[in-house]
């Protein structure tokens, strides 16, 4: 079978090319990330969280943080179980996810939803 030494290569030669494009890639403009866990900052996380507290409307931005990071924590997860053998662990459900991003927010105001998590998760695996 020549077809699959060839889907290979065409595959390594793909992956090269966009670990050179991601390497020389110049940073995103202003509104733009690299996925929505990159972009958002725990100080905007709290900000809206804070305005949500007070009623004020928030355009179901805090919800898309939520299933962000649900989304996250999931792949996280799967890929643990495929790569590593290792269990799937049980995950939060959105309203333990919000305390648990709160808090997690509330220590790092400076860091981003992918930091959070990153830490959220190694929490969760017990490492």
């Amino acid at each position: 079978m020549l077809i699959r030494p060839t889907l290979a290569l065409f595959c390594a030669c793909l992956l090269a090319a966009c670990s050179t494009a991601q390497q020389n890639a110049s940073p995103p403009p202003p509104g733009w990330g690299r996925g929505a866990g990159t972009a958002t900052q725990c100080e905007g996380w709290m900000s809206r969280r804070s305005e949500e507290l007070r009623g004020a409307p928030t355009f179901s931005r805090t919800g898309s943080d939520v299933a962000w990071m649900q989304g996250f924590l999931t792949g996280m997860n799967v890929e643990r179980n495929r790569v590593g053998k290792q269990p799937l662990v049980s995950l939060p459900d959105p309203d333990l996810m919000v305390v648990l991003m709160d808090s997690e927010c509330a220590n790092k105001p400076m860091a981003t939803l992918y930091d959070v998590g990153l830490t959220l998760f190694q929490r969760i695996v017990g490492k």
